[in-house]
């Protein structure tokens, strides 16, 4: 009789993480292949999962805003350095020669 609460017990904890997780699976399958960020899942399940739906689901809203920032600006990147404008005029600086002699050994 115990073994058979026990797997009722164990059945019931299983379904109720497998399935947030297998819907988790699928809207990033969405996502990933058709590119669809309105995608928002319930956070049922237990704390963690519930934890996990609720980040998935703020990273996805946090997408579709660059997404719709990016195009009402015209940007083609959402990122931005502050360094990028040092990095272009260092790769603008002429280069100076590299010799492979040592200072040591350099002839008087």
């Amino acid at each position: 009789m115990a073994l058979i609460v026990g797997l009722a017990v164990g059945v019931r904890f299983q379904r109720g993480i497998t399935q947030p997780l297998q819907r988790l699976l699928a809207a990033t399958a969405k996502v990933r292949e058709q590119h669809h960020y309105d995608i928002a899942l319930d956070a049922s399940g237990d704390r963690e999962v519930g934890q996990l739906i609720d980040g998935f689901n703020a990273m996805l809203s946090d997408i579709k805003g660059r997404d719709a920032r990016s195009r009402h600006t015209g940007a083609t990147s959402s990122v931005t350095s502050p360094i990028a404008p040092a990095i272009c005029a260092r790769r603008a600086m002429p280069r100076r020669r590299q010799t492979t002699q040592s200072p040591i050994f350099s002839p008087l």
